[in-house]
């Protein structure tokens, strides 16, 4: 019997009983802990130190997570999430933010989307309460409730910690071989269960064949190359452009290194799509990736309300022009900063912000909300958020968004409601873009 293609299944749920509804109680499942640490936790929250010990049980679950994939090679995982800063000497704790550890192990099937949400919002509550307040900051109630600290410890335990090992890693692996192993046919039930599967699914197995086709050899690229022209004809028409430009720049990238074999194979499918339009023609467009996905990274870090302006500014320096190649992820960045997360936003970045937003053209927000806020899911993950929301009602507004012309009827309704202040509905909107990417 033939079997699926398929990323790693989504770990068992940890069942924590309802009867346990304290921090001592709740602790006690987390099995990746020692128990000291589980000692140091109590002691913490006992003591009243919720901010201390919701920062020290993040770390924690940040960590144990970090090091799955690891087991994937770094050089891969760089790859998956077009990272170009990560190599294979790279340490995983070191270079992968807390956001990227969650969106990756979401993208593998590691976490439901529930449970990346939490994570993530998990994430914004332990960064607001580790940044340094500025000395005009007058919040006299920035200090951590109870509450909040028994809903990280609920969440850190649930998703990651307790768990004896998550085995997303294994099945990962087990997935790659698949595609360097054998070569599928479009009729294939492996192939046809990958076309009707979420586009999540689809641009993570598109980027896992482009990462192989600039590192494998011999008979494993020969396969890597065939199923990539079966796969890329048969994503290509529902493939969006940011995804189409990852093709383009793989190879754009193998052609210059000189690896012939795997240039004539790329090519071959950009043929059979006509896919060439999305080459890029220098390598300007590196250098503004590089610095978006920097912002990114600093905007989803601790102490980011402090980093922001630099780090925006390093973008903005580069030129009033994005190239189109970058613009996906540089529109993304900016959106980042300029939309804050639920606490609120940089102040001191938002003129950077508000500038290079003012310089996109008609033409330009038209592309990004065509072709690639529908499969944005770091900013649509925002917008579900009220606070969020409200803001990007505001930046609606500031731009004009609502006249510019738009295919997509659910992205109309996103802007159509923010340009009617309605933040409820926009939540609603966004939710249901987001569960396009999730589900078939």
């Amino acid at each position: 019997m033939k079997s699926e293609i398929t990323l790693a299944n989504q770990q068992g749920s940890l069942v924590i009983p309802a009867t346990a509804k304290t921090h001592q109680d709740i602790v006690q499942y987390a099995r990746q802990l020692t128990k000291r640490e589980v000692q140091q936790i109590v002691e913490a929250l006992d003591a009243g130190n919720y901010e201390m010990g919701a920062l020290f049980l993040w770390q924690k679950t940040m960590t144990g997570l970090k090091k799955q994939f690891g087991l994937l090679g770094m050089d891969f995982v760089g790859e998956l999430l077009d990272r170009h800063d990560i190599t294979a000497d790279s340490g995983a704790t070191q270079v992968l933010t807390d956001y990227d550890a969650v969106r990756l192990a979401e993208e593998l099937g590691m976490f439901s989307p529930t449970q990346a949400m939490r994570l993530r919002n998990v994430l914004q509550m332990v960064a607001h309460f580790s940044e340094s307040p500025a000395e005009e900051d007058e919040d006299e109630d920035r200090q951590m409730m109870p509450e909040e600290a028994l809903q990280c410890l609920r969440t850190c335990v649930q998703s990651v910690l307790g768990h004896e090992r998550l085995g997303g890693a294994t099945e990962f692996a087990k997935f790659r071989r698949e595609l360097e192993e054998k070569t599928f046919s479009v009729d294939d039930a492996e192939m046809q269960s990958l076309l009707a599967s979420p586009y999540f699914f689809r641009r993570t197995t598109l980027r896992v064949l482009l990462a192989l086709a600039k590192t494998a050899q011999g008979a494993q690229l020969e396969h890597v190359l065939a199923n990539t022209n079966v796969i890329v004809p048969s994503f290509w028409p529902e493939l969006l452009k940011p995804d189409r430009w990852l093709v383009g720049r793989a190879y754009a990238e193998v052609h210059a290194e000189g690896r012939k074999t795997a240039a004539t194979g790329l090519r071959k499918a950009l043929l059979k799509v006509q896919g060439f339009d999305y080459v890029p023609e220098d390598l300007r467009s590196r250098t503004f990736l590089h610095a978006a996905a920097e912002l990114q990274n600093v905007h989803f870090s601790l102490n980011n309300f402090y980093n922001e302006p630099a780090a925006i500014r390093a973008l903005a320096s580069l030129g009033t022009v994005i190239p189109a190649p970058a613009l996906a992820q540089c529109i993304t960045a900016i959106l980042c900063v300029r939309l804050g997360n639920h606490y609120g936003r940089s102040h001191a970045a938002q003129q950077t912000a508000q500038e290079m937003l003012s310089n996109l053209s008609e033409e330009r927000w038209k592309y990004y909300l065509d072709s690639c806020l529908p499969g944005d899911e770091i900013v649509l993950e925002k917008l579900i958020d009220q606070n969020i929301a409200t803001r990007w009602n505001i930046l609606v507004t500031e731009h004009r968004l609502s006249t510019v012309e738009v295919k997509d009827s659910t992205v109309r309704d996103l802007v159509a409601n923010a340009a009617r202040g309605k933040a409820d509905l926009v939540v609603n909107v966004a939710k249901t873009l987001l569960k396009r990417l999730t589900t078939p």
